[in-house]
């Protein structure tokens, strides 16, 4: 019985060692994910955009299937979020999903890819209890708006990530801060990462716009 137990374990092993050691030969045809998310209409519901790309060169990725799972790293598998695909919008590379969870706090999202390439892309997001930003000064409302997954701790941008399309915020000029929020929330800013900030930039009134663009513009 033993050596049949052996047998039956080798062909999972395998896979787990290819998820976790890509081949260099597949590493260039890995994708990145970033995702923001902003409160839906019922408590806990989130609408979300993931702007797809490949890891190497940069370029969106079109014509993929994204299925998302949820689970809490400070609580694995003591949830039963329902996985939701995540779907097309008109910009290449974007997809949307709309997704209800069971708690507040940090979050692990899996996202399963499949279609012109197939890969696995964890992302960590903090669905904080930001339904009212009433109150919140500029440097809260840049964390519960999602803005730091982007632009990094305090808009000071993510060195770490060699070509990012996302600016050092740290430091700008106020006024052009609020006109390019205010761009964004119009419509009147165009483009894939425009696509990608928009949905934060309409739960914007223009007092908080006036606070985050006065907090950014301090930050050394």
């Amino acid at each position: 019985m033993k050596p049949m137990k052996a047998f039956w374990l080798i062909p999972w092993v395998i896979p787990l060692l290819v998820l976790i050691a890509p081949a260099a030969g597949l590493a260039a045809k890995r994708a990145k994910a970033i995702v923001t998310c902003q409160p839906a209409e019922a408590r806990l519901e989130y609408e979300c955009r993931i702007l797809l790309t490949g890891r190497k060169s940069g370029q969106p990725i079109t014509g993929a299937k994204i299925l998302v799972k949820a689970d809490m790293p400070s609580m694995a598998m003591a949830h039963n979020v329902r996985p939701v695909h995540a779907v097309p919008v008109s910009t290449p590379g974007m997809y949307k999903m709309r997704i209800k969870l069971e708690m507040f706090g940090e979050w692990t999202l899996r996202l399963k890819i499949s279609g012109p390439m197939r890969d696995l892309v964890i992302a960590k997001y903090n669905f904080g209890t930001h339904h009212d930003a009433k109150g919140q000064d500029g440097k809260t409302l840049f964390v519960t708006k999602g803005c730091d997954h982007c632009h990094g701790n305090e808009g000071r941008g993510l060195a770490n990530i060699k070509n990012t399309p996302f600016p050092r915020l740290a430091g700008q000029n106020p006024t052009y801060l609020v006109n390019q929020l205010k761009a964004l929330k119009s419509g009147a800013r165009k483009g894939a990462m425009s696509a990608i900030m928009q949905p934060p930039a309409l739960t914007l009134s223009a007092a908080e716009m006036k606070k985050l663009a006065d907090y950014l513009s301090k930050v050394k």
